[in-house]
């Protein structure tokens, strides 16, 4: 049998704004005993990829793993892969920020390690035809894809033992296709069963080289993985099987074995990411239909070649598929834009200076922003996750206060545009303030979108809608299943169902509408909280995510916003409605009055009510309350679920960020209040997922023909730090 090369890549990530006690974990259970490993066999050469964010972790929380990576530079054992510093999806950011953050991962590589990088660790193997161009620009040799890419070209498994060239525009790189196959036995299988796959690229006559690149966490963090590898001395194994097994197997790094082999020939590789990937992305229907056709496929004798040309979705899908991730993406796109501009204006000057230090703060504010695990969803909580959410929103209002303070002569200022804000072919308007930035669509409902607080960098709804996802007819058929340990192996996390919440079934409520701000109801009279919460009550207007017609007026410091409708519909017919927001420079207070006249020859009789949706990330934690006309319900936590008659105001505390969101109501209103809860998929099995509460300031309705209703609220948003 001939020689076989090995190269084991390993990704190690953790997302922006994750909690410092999950890195903990992930460190001691992951990253230093990997390595800890890793020294004691000389002979094994790992390639290895730390995102940025890990990078800066480590070095301020354990700058013990740095010294133990210079110690195995040193000795030939790793090679440090770049890539994006905060691990965006490369292809749909910005081509100016495709390039800043991989130099900057170059420039961190270099000042930390005295290393300049040739390979790119792309982040969830997204790939799309243009990446080359930007590859080679930023001075990058080769990148690790999957298998999954070249297969779809038509090349068979064994053409896949070596590396290929790819080129756009005549810009090369070298294309590494990492084994699935791999990554299903390592490390959830014993040793043995890795090396009898190996032996068999022996056999071939196409070439020589087993790829696996995938993440850390798995040897550690994932289900049952850490007892696995290291207290039962999986990796112990694995590299001792691999060192009695060197006269044929060969462990390198992607470098050497670039020094050695040369590519297996020109390739153009299409859109694609690892087949799971694909799967998410697509709709929920979709994804049944194809889940299906994959497995009659494997019943026919053709079916594993067949399935190399059956595709899911693509990963752009995503920001169609979750518009809240969108909201996320777009905005970034807008603060991109004004970094652009002012880097433009910077390089366009009438002599060469460096930038100024707070315009490198924003574009890392910025490149933060970008990270990628919040803008999708598939078995890790991701986009699900509201703390993720809020951390990208976060950096993103931090980098444009950068630029707002810096463009504006006057300490206050109040401003607005309209303009197609989430590509969707509709214009949203935008309010931009000293203290906030609103987004509302006058196209759906007139709502609040985003509600961004300038003085915390906090968008204080943030919500998420409860919506069907493939895995929840999982939680209906299964209340628990245990891990499996055994000595044939750990379960893969990609066949874990483990429920973690006991009735996680019953929170399974679907919504038709978007969780925003100021959403306008017309209910029936007999309408209750439990059938306005659970989704089972009758909408008899028709305001809710319907266009509105609006009008923006400016007077001195002060912006007027008037959005109105007229509703048709059998129960309200010829109901007008209009909101009129006024806001202020300088102050927080935004003050709306509605406006409600029977146009009809009837009258109407029907609950109207004012929904608000706001997150402050933790439904039970005692520093996040609730408090009605300044006292404290019987249940003030976030997540609390109840009815409070004629009351005049309510706030909504944070005291870990130190906010206070407040509503005061003119005339006295009903207040519903009850959270919102997904039922999401995670690395450790389903779980219950605060996302928001609901706000539902109501008053019954009985307006006679040619009657005027009006409602004042006052709302507000401050510091109190």
């Amino acid at each position: 049998m001939k020689p076989v090369f090995f190269i084991l890549g390993i990704h190690n990530h953790q997302p922006v704004g994750n909690f410092d006690f999950v890195l903990e974990e992930a460190f001691q259970k992951a990253y230093w005993p990997f390595l800890k490993v890793l020294i004691k066999h000389p002979r094994i050469k790992i390639c290895l990829h730390y995102s940025g964010i890990l990078w800066e972790w480590l070095e301020s929380e354990h700058p013990e793993l740095i010294d133990l990576c210079h110690e195995l530079l040193q000795r030939g054992q790793i090679e440090l892969l770049s890539g994006g510093f905060y691990e965006p999806i490369l292809s749909i950011i910005p081509d100016q920020d495709k390039l800043g953050q991989m130099k900057k991962m170059e420039h961190f590589l270099s000042h930390k390690f005295r290393i300049k990088p040739r390979g790119l660790w792309l982040a969830e193997r997204v790939w799309e035809p243009g990446l080359p161009k930007f590859i080679h620009i930023a001075g990058l040799d080769y990148v690790i894809v999957d298998d999954r890419h070249f297969l779809a070209t038509g090349l068979d498994e064994k053409d896949l033992y070596g590396y290929y060239l790819t080129d756009d525009q005549g810009k090369v790189v070298k294309v590494f296709p990492g084994s699935k196959e791999l990554r299903y036995l390592i490390p959830f299988q014993p040793p043995e069963k890795t090396l009898e796959y190996l032996a068999l690229i022996g056999e071939s006559k196409a070439g020589d080289l087993g790829m696996m690149g995938d993440d850390g966490e798995k040897f550690g963090i994932w289900p049952g993985t850490y007892q696995w590898v290291y207290k039962e001395n999986w990796m112990e194994h694995f590299f001792s099987l691999i060192e009695k097994n060197r006269e044929w197997l060969r462990m390198c790094t992607y470098s050497e074995y670039i020094a050695q082999r040369t590519p297996l020939g020109q390739i153009y590789l299409p859109t694609a990411s690892y087949a799971e990937m694909e799967e998410w992305a697509l709709p929920l229907n979709a994804q049944e239909g194809f889940h299906d056709l994959m497995n009659k496929l494997n019943l026919e004798k053709f079916g594993h070649n067949a399935q190399n040309f059956i595709r899911g979705g693509l990963w752009r899908n995503f920001l169609c598929k979750y518009k809240e991730g969108n909201y996320i993406y777009n905005r970034m796109l807008q603060i991109s834009e004004k970094v652009q501009k002012i880097d433009a204006l910077i390089g366009h000057g009438d002599k060469e200076e460096d930038p100024p230090e707070w315009f490198e703060l924003v574009k890392d504010e910025l490149w933060k922003g970008q990270c990628n695990d919040a803008y999708w969803h598939g078995l890790f909580g991701g986009l699900y996750l509201p703390h993720l959410r809020s951390a990208l929103y976060s950096h993103l209002i931090r980098a444009d206060n950068y630029i707002e303070v810096h463009q504006h002569t006057r300490p206050t200022w109040v401003e607005w545009q309209m303009k197609d804000m989430d590509q969707d072919g509709f214009d949203e308007l935008e309010i931009n303030t000293d203290q906030y930035c609103l987004f509302i669509d006058p196209n759906s409902g007139g709502a609040i979108y985003e509600w961004d607080f300038r003085p915390k960098c906090f968008n204080i709804i943030n919500s998420f809608i409860r919506r069907p996802e493939g895995y929840h007819q999982k939680i209906l058929r299964l209340s628990s299943q245990e891990k499996t340990i055994s000595s044939n192996g750990v379960k893969s996390i990609h066949d874990i169902e483990e429920s973690r919440i006991e009735g996680l079934e019953k929170i399974l409520v679907y919504d038709p509408y978007s969780r925003d701000a100021l959403m306008d109801h017309f209910l029936a009279p007999s309408t209750t909280i439990e059938e306005f919460s659970s989704m089972t009550y009758k909408e008899i207007g028709d305001f809710l995510e319907k266009p509105y017609h609006f009008q923006v007026n400016r007077d001195g410091q002060l912006l007027n916003i008037l959005l109105s409708r007229t509703c048709h519909t059998d129960a309200v017919d010829q109901v007008y409605l209009s909101k009129d927001l006024t806001i202020s420079q300088g102050s927080s207070l935004i003050k709306i009055l509605y406006t409600i006249k029977n146009e009809g020859n009837t009258s109407v009789r029907a609950i109207f009510g004012i929904e608000f949706n706001f997150n402050l990330l933790a439904g039970h934690a005692e520093d996040r309350y609730i408090q009605i006309d300044g006292q404290s319900p019987s249940e003030p936590n976030l997540a609390s679920y109840g009815i409070s008659s004629g009351i005049k105001s309510l706030c909504l505390i944070d005291k870990s960020v130190g906010l206070e969101i407040g509503i005061h109501t003119h005339k006295m209103a009903d207040l519903w209040r009850f959270p919102i809860e997904t039922a999401s998929n995670s690395e450790s099995g389903f779980e219950k997922v605060y996302q928001s509460s609901v706000i539902f300031l109501n008053w019954p309705l009985n307006l006679k023909s040619g009657e005027i209703l009006t409602y004042n609220l006052d709302c507000w948003v401050k510091d109190i730090a």
